[in-house]
C-alpha cells in the first residue's frame, strides 16, 4: 500500500501568480499593487470592468471583485438600487451584487477557498470565477444601465420605472 504525499493542510500557492499568468495570456492589462492584491482591466462586447483580486492567505481566500466601469448610479435612484440587488442576488447562487460607495457602481463580489489548489487548478478556478462574473455583470447590466439615468430622465423616458426594470432584469435567449 502507497500513501500520497498530499498534504491539504500545506501552505496553499498564491493564486495572484496564476492571476497574472491568465493575464498575460490574454494580454489583458493589469497592475500588481502588492504580494496580495491585483487589478485588471477588460472591455467585452457589453461594458468595461475592473477586476479586483485580493488574497488573505490567513484563510487561503481570495476575495474576487468586478466592478462596471463608466457606469454610475444616480443618486435619485438610490432607492431603486437597493430593490434592484435584492431582485438580483435572490436570482444568482455565487456571489451577490453590491455598489461601490464611492464611485456609485455596481460591482459583483466572491470570496472563493484556494486551500489545498496549487497553481495549475489555481488559474482554473480564477478562469471560473471571471467567466462567472462576466456572465452575471453581462446579464444584469440593461438594469444597471437603467438606474444611471436621473429622475427627469426617467420621467419623460420612463413612465413606469418597475414595469421597465422588470423588463431589464427579464432573462433573455439567444446572442446578439
Amino acid at each position: 500500500m502507497t500513501t500520497s504525499s498530499y498534504d491539504p493542510f500545506e501552505e496553499t500557492c498564491n493564486p495572484l501568480d496564476s492571476a497574472e499568468e491568465l493575464f498575460q495570456a490574454h494580454n489583458w492589462s493589469f497592475q500588481r499593487m502588492n504580494v496580495d492584491e491585483v487589478i485588471a482591466e477588460l472591455k467585452t462586447k457589453t461594458a468595461n470592468y475592473r477586476l479586483h483580486f485580493i488574497w488573505q492567505e490567513e484563510h487561503n481566500a481570495l476575495l474576487f471583485a468586478c466592478e462596471y466601469q463608466k457606469i454610475a448610479i444616480h443618486e435619485d435612484n438610490m432607492e431603486q438600487l437597493a430593490a434592484t440587488l435584492m431582485e438580483i442576488n435572490n436570482r444568482i447562487w455565487l456571489g451577490h451584487f453590491e455598489t461601490n460607495p464611492h464611485s456609485k457602481s455596481p460591482i459583483f463580489r466572491h470570496t472563493s477557498l484556494f486551500k489545498g489548489t496549487d497553481s495549475s487548478s489555481g488559474i482554473s478556478h480564477i478562469e471560473d470565477l471571471i467567466d462567472i462574473a462576466l456572465h452575471e455583470c453581462d446579464r444584469f447590466h440593461s438594469a444597471f444601465q437603467v438606474l444611471t439615468e436621473d429622475s427627469l430622465m426617467h420621467a419623460a423616458m420612463l413612465s413606469d420605472t418597475a414595469k421597465h426594470m422588470d423588463l431589464a432584469l427579464m432573462d433573455v435567449a439567444g446572442r446578439s
